[in-house]
């Protein structure tokens, strides 16, 4: 499968070497490419462009770009984002506050969604750093959860289907439609509440329920 990473900080540099480590094909996009000289040294198979050939390159795009900055790198890259799925991971972080810019009634999944109607946008991977989102057995246990939210039945699938087989995530919930976005962004605060109470962002949630 080829996946288009926008974004080439760290999240999107961790997601496209376990991406390539999976025999996937990658592309991950950068307005300054030389900037990635060094990394590209290191993992030749992973190549670069700039967001719009990222955008359309990739069968399933990654939004790894910072919330705030989200709506502004994706609107120019509607047309190759065409009935595509757009897996989302981004939080709506206002800093130095560390708020939430959009919560309770909206969420920005659901603006990326509103701002590119005709892709199919799905919200998951947001309540855990990156080296979590690649390779949650780095905890210890499967015995935690990820969260999946979207309007399309059919492309979730497929992102689920990528977590489990790419990620090696045991246990994915679909929380419906892309309005269960503000669920998983609202976890934000608490997650950073954890992470200052704990010292490491190397932790994640689990579900226990009854039998």
């Amino acid at each position: 499968m080829k996946f288009g990473i926008i974004g080439s900080g760290d999240v999107g540099k961790t997601l496209a070497v376990a991406l390539n480590d999976k025999g996937q094909e990658v592309m991950l996009s950068s307005r300054a490419p030389e900037k990635l000289a060094s990394f590209i040294a290191e993992k030749p198979h992973i190549l670069v462009g700039n967001p719009f050939e990222t955008a359309s390159f990739g069968e399933v795009i990654i939004n790894a770009t910072p919330g705030l900055n989200s709506l502004d790198a994706l609107l120019p890259l509607k047309h190759a984002l065409y009935d595509k799925t757009l897996i989302d991971l981004s939080n709506p972080l206002e800093f130095p506050d560390l708020t939430l810019s959009v919560a309770n009634t909206d969420s920005l999944g659901e603006q990326i969604q509103r701002l590119l109607p005709e892709t199919k946008v799905i919200k998951t991977l947001n309540t855990v750093n990156a080296k979590i989102m690649v390779n949650p057995s780095s905890l210890g246990t499967l015995e935690h959860v990820m969260f999946v939210s979207g309007n399309n039945f059919i492309a979730k699938q497929v992102v689920i289907d990528i977590l489990k087989d790419l990620f090696l995530w045991k246990h994915v919930i679909d929380l419906g439609d892309i309005s269960g976005a503000r669920t998983q962004e609202m976890l934000l605060p608490l997650w950073l509440k954890l992470y200052q109470k704990i010292g490491s962002s190397a932790f994640n949630f689990n579900i226990v329920k009854k039998e």
